[in-house]
């Protein structure tokens, strides 16, 4: 389909002594996939929540939840994979103990299935 929906929870991490990615943690996601098959180009662009079960226990009074997106456009090569332009950004700023980085990403991608 065009659009899909996921909510993942940590039932057991391996993180101890960690508020973030050990257990009870919730992950929302919401992505929206739209391909241009005769130009072989697709355009997909997503949206995603991690809320943390335990807020706060590494620096008290700062949240670690926080939210991310992102866009992608990707164009099929044929028996040369595919190429894709990606963007991804974080609300983090300096407020957020997990998530400290709130600068635009941009990369280029290159996936080969043999």
């Amino acid at each position: 389909g065009l659009v899909s929906a996921s909510v993942a929870y940590t039932v057991w991490g391996e993180v101890k002594g960690n508020a973030a990615f050990d257990t009870g943690d919730l992950y929302y996601n919401l992505s929206l996939d739209l391909p241009f098959e005769l130009a072989d180009f697709s355009f997909s662009a997503f949206a995603g929540y991690y809320d943390f079960e335990e807020q706060g226990r590494l620096v008290p009074g700062e949240g670690l939840s926080y939210a991310h997106w992102g866009l992608s456009a990707s164009r099929d090569l044929g028996e040369f994979g595919s190429l894709s332009l990606n963007y991804e950004q974080t609300d983090g700023g300096g407020r957020n103990v997990m998530a400290t980085d709130d600068n635009p990403n941009l990369w280029l991608g290159w996936i080969l299935e043999f």
